[in-house]
């Protein structure tokens, strides 16, 4: 083997170990995302306000975000608001009759989460609500 040879490869070996080392840091590091199990809730009765509090269950050091699936039916009409506390309003969703499927994505600085239901018209069905924390 060269002199040539050897160098290049030397070279070669110790990319492949970096690249390695960066990889495995990467994936290990402690911003890494992480999401606490699902939580899960329900609105039975749609003819009323309904306020749910959602909670993080997890280990998750900080949370920055969150997801939410709400999924059902309704016969009438709602809203249903996303906030920090049963008073606030970060995010508003109108709901008409039928088929409800929402997915909603945000930042998140918070362990709790409020979800309120308030029927604008005589309303009734159910719906089911999905919720991830997100953070490091």
């Amino acid at each position: 083997m060269t002199l040539k040879t050897k160098i290049i490869l030397t070279i070669g070996v110790v990319i492949l170990l970096l690249f390695g080392l960066i990889t495995y840091r990467f994936l290990n590091r402690p911003g890494h995302y992480k999401m606490v199990p699902i939580i899960l809730a329900n609105i039975y009765d749609l003819t009323k306000k309904e306020i749910i509090k959602l909670e993080s269950e997890g280990t998750i050091e900080t949370i920055n975000g969150i997801t939410i699936y709400i999924n059902g039916n309704i016969n009438g009409t709602g809203t249903l608001t996303i906030g920090y506390n049963d008073s606030t309003e970060y995010q508003s969703y109108k709901m008409d009759s039928g088929k409800i499927d929402i997915e909603h994505r945000s930042d998140w600085y918070s362990g709790v989460c409020y979800l309120t239901f308030i029927p604008t018209s005589k309303a009734n069905g159910e719906l089911e609500i999905e919720c991830d924390f997100v953070g490091d």
